[in-house]
């Protein structure tokens, strides 16, 4: 009796449960990071945020641009200033 041959069996490659991340726009990243386009501009200038250019198109992935700064610049702690609750007796009304 004659066999027929078989291709080797191949690992089943390992499917990602998390979702693919679109790629975002300029005027995206402006309108998340609250500033203007012309800034993310001259970011993109400086290095400060990494982006990616086919042609005349530049996008983004948020989770990229996130990476980056954890890993380039640090968060300064927010300062707790004291509540003013009332003025101080020196205080005078006009």
């Amino acid at each position: 009796m004659i066999r027929p041959i078989q291709a080797p069996q191949r690992p089943a490659a390992a499917v990602s449960s998390a979702p693919i991340e679109d790629y975002i726009t300029k005027q995206e990243v402006a309108r998340r990071l609250r500033k203007p386009v012309r800034t993310v501009d001259a970011w993109m200038r400086e290095g400060i945020v990494p982006f990616y250019k086919v042609k005349h198109a530049v996008r983004f992935r948020w989770s990229e641009i996130q990476a980056h700064w954890a890993a380039r610049y640090r968060l300064c702690p927010k300062r707790n200033f004291p509540a003013l609750t009332q003025l101080p007796a020196d205080f005078s009304k006009p």
